[in-house]
């Protein structure tokens, strides 16, 4: 019997384009509805579709379309939303970013999920990275030891000429974001390594009045610092949105065996270090410190040789969404689920309240508990309608 073939819409082709282009390289799926304003944008992408693909003028007119799953790529701020409506038309859903931005969207999202049994999954990148897989494998095959604490951070400062091509009005959604939203890269990445689910949260935000003035933001927030108390009190420091020092994405986990980190500044480089009482007999050879490129596996490799491009993500994005698609056609529980999910979007929501309270730490729930939801049913606070403040420093 031949494989089913997953129809799939893509909402927002300028960052769905990787998901366009990936799904272009499997046989399992194929894009037959793109969405978006942007006629460039289409026009750029539709040759990495089928020739009759739909051509879907709004998100209601996409979701009418004969879909297995919608990709959700459009603006951070109505991802819930856009999911829920999809989930309650019987579409299964894989959404790009920060999966909510309030509580109360968080609970309606993982009720949705319930209500529908539908598919959903958080389409993010990091941990599909060679050397974040290699940490994954480092850790989980024991050679580390116990975790005790991990780091990760995403700083992606811009020139001003290419900031005004990401915030082109001034009413742009990027203008009103604060600096812990955006943290699914760092948080994401540690998430998928170490399998934890985060219970409590505080954070601050650093300022860097030169970078906002020369860019003329309204506010000099350069980055947030979130503490993050995980599963046995494993405790990880993450970034938010950041843009201080320059370009970088580093990660470390120091476990009782070892330090394992992706080097800052050193794309896909990992650097391995053990104690030396706690060196095993099959690296006395190599010592205790090593550094190395983890290769990348044989099947991408193949897929690269027809051309798929290894700029951007470097194949992280092909991997990603290679494995959404497979868990949808194979039956499979989401390794980014909507519990998983949203107790990642409660982390951002969270620290934004904890800076604005002085640091104060707060606990996230755990949605997978009616219970622990109810507390937050009607939160429906968001910096985007003006409710509550989206920076700390004013720029001067």
């Amino acid at each position: 019997m031949r494989e089913k073939i997953l129809r799939v819409g893509v909402y927002g082709v300028k960052r769905g384009s990787t998901h366009i282009k990936s799904i272009a390289f499997l046989d399992n799926a194929q894009v037959v509805a793109i969405c978006d304003r942007d006629e460039g944008a289409v026009e750029k992408v539709k040759k990495f579709c089928p020739s009759d693909v739909v051509i879907c003028p709004d998100y209601d007119t996409l979701l009418e379309q004969d879909l297995d799953l919608v990709v959700l790529a459009n603006f951070l701020p109505d991802h819930a939303g856009c999911a829920i409506q999809a989930l309650r038309k019987g579409i299964n859903v894989v959404s790009e970013c920060l999966a909510a931005v309030t509580m109360k969207e968080c609970v309606d999202l993982v009720e949705a999920v319930e209500e529908t049994g539908k598919y959903y999954s958080m389409a993010e990148n990091t941990p599909w990275g060679t050397s974040c897989l290699e940490l994954r494998r480092l850790y989980s095959g024991g050679t580390l030891g116990e975790l005790s604490y991990a780091e990760a951070e995403y700083s992606h400062p811009m020139a001003p000429e290419d900031v005004v091509k990401v915030r082109p009005t001034a009413d742009h959604w990027r203008n009103f974001m604060p600096k812990t939203y955006y943290l699914s890269h760092p948080l994401g990445g540690l998430m998928n390594i170490t399998g934890l689910l985060p219970k409590k949260v505080l954070a601050k935000v650093t300022p860097d009045y030169t970078y906002a003035k020369k860019r003329g933001f309204p506010h000099a927030d350069s980055g947030a610092i979130l503490l993050v108390e995980m599963e046995g009190g494993v405790l990880f420091r993450v970034t938010g949105c950041a843009h201080f020092g320059a370009p970088s994405g580093g990660m470390r986990l120091a476990c009782t065996n070892a330090d394992a980190e992706l080097i800052r500044h050193q794309k896909q480089r990992v650097s391995l270090t053990f104690a030396p009482w706690e060196l095993p007999k099959e690296m006395e050879h190599a010592g205790t410190h090593v550094e190395y490129y983890p290769p990348i596996e044989a099947d991408v490799q193949a897929v690269i040789s027809k051309g798929l491009s290894t700029s951007g993500h470097n194949v992280a994005d092909f991997r990603c969404v290679r494995n959404y698609i497979n868990e949808i056609a194979e039956g499979r529980e989401p390794d980014m689920n909507v519990y998983r999910a949203t107790a990642m979007s409660a982390v951002a929501i969270l620290g934004w309240r904890s800076v604005l309270n002085n640091s104060q730490q707060i606990e996230i729930p755990d949605f997978r508990d009616p219970a622990a939801r109810d507390q937050y049913r009607n939160d429906d606070l968001s910096p985007w309608r003006g409710e509550i403040p989206y920076y700390v420093f004013p720029a001067k």
